[in-house]
C-alpha cells in the first residue's frame, strides 16, 4: 500500500513536471548549442531588427513579436530547416510544420525532431492522391516505421497542423484530427494514395504507393 502511494505520487510530480510552462525565449541558447554541435550551417533572424527583412514562416495568425527564427541551411540542396522561438517552439521542413508546446518535455522534443531530420531518421511525408497532396507531416523515429499504409495514413493525420486545427486550437491531435482522417480514409478507398517522403539529403526521397482498398 504504502509503495502504491510513492508511486502515484511520483507520477503525480513527473505530470507536474512535464506540464510546466517555461518561456521558450530563455531556451534560444539551448537551440544555437544544440544547432552548433550538430555542426550544421545556420542563420538568425530576428522580428525586433529593424534592419532585418526576413518575415519567416509561422505557425499563428499573431503578428511575430520577439520571434528568433534559425534557418538550418541544407547542404545537399533540398529544403531548409526553419525554426523558430517565441511563445512556442516551432518547425518547419518543407510541407509539413508543428508547434511544440513551452513546457521542458515539449522542448526535449523539439530537439529530436531537429536531430531526427538533420540526421535522416526524419522526414516531411504527404499524402498524396494523383498530383495533390491532401495532407502533409513531420515524422521522425518510429512514427515513420508504419507497418501498413493505414497506420502511416492515420500518424500523418494526427501531425497535420494546418488539418488538425492545430494553428488556432491547442488540442489533443488525435481528437482534433478526426475530421481529416474520415477524409483520408475516403480517398484511400476510393482512389489509393500516395506516400511521398522528403528528406533533408533528397537522395532518400521516396514515394509509395497504394491501391485501393476497402474499409
Amino acid at each position: 500500500m504504502a509503495k502504491r502511494k510513492f508511486i502515484e505520487k511520483r507520477r503525480k510530480e513527473r505530470i507536474v513536471e512535464r506540464d510546466a510552462t517555461i518561456d521558450p525565449r530563455d531556451y534560444r541558447t539551448k537551440l544555437i548549442s544544440l544547432l552548433e554541435n550538430l555542426n550544421v550551417d545556420f542563420e538568425t533572424h530576428g522580428s525586433e531588427n529593424e534592419k532585418d527583412d526576413y518575415y519567416g514562416f509561422t505557425l499563428s495568425y499573431d503578428p511575430p513579436c520577439d520571434r528568433m527564427w534559425y534557418i538550418v541551411k541544407n547542404p545537399f540542396g533540398g529544403n531548409d530547416l526553419e525554426l523558430a522561438i517565441e511563445s512556442e517552439f516551432d518547425l518547419a521542413f518543407g510541407a509539413g510544420c508543428w508547434s511544440f508546446h513551452p513546457t521542458e518535455n515539449e522542448f526535449g522534443r523539439f530537439c529530436e525532431t531537429i536531430k531526427a531530420i538533420v540526421e535522416g531518421r526524419g522526414a516531411t511525408v504527404k499524402f498524396c492522391v494523383g498530383d495533390e497532396a491532401k495532407a502533409s507531416a513531420v515524422l521522425v523515429g518510429d512514427e515513420l516505421d508504419a507497418t501498413n499504409d493505414f497506420t502511416l495514413m492515420e500518424r500523418i493525420a494526427e501531425k497535420d497542423w494546418y488539418g488538425t486545427d492545430q494553428d488556432t486550437l491547442w488540442g489533443d491531435p488525435f481528437t482534433l484530427s478526426v475530421k481529416l482522417k474520415k477524409e483520408l480514409r475516403r480517398l484511400r478507398s476510393r482512389n489509393g494514395w500516395r506516400a511521398d517522403y522528403a528528406y533533408f539529403n533528397p537522395v532518400n526521397n521516396k514515394g509509395l504507393d497504394f491501391g485501393k482498398i476497402s474499409t
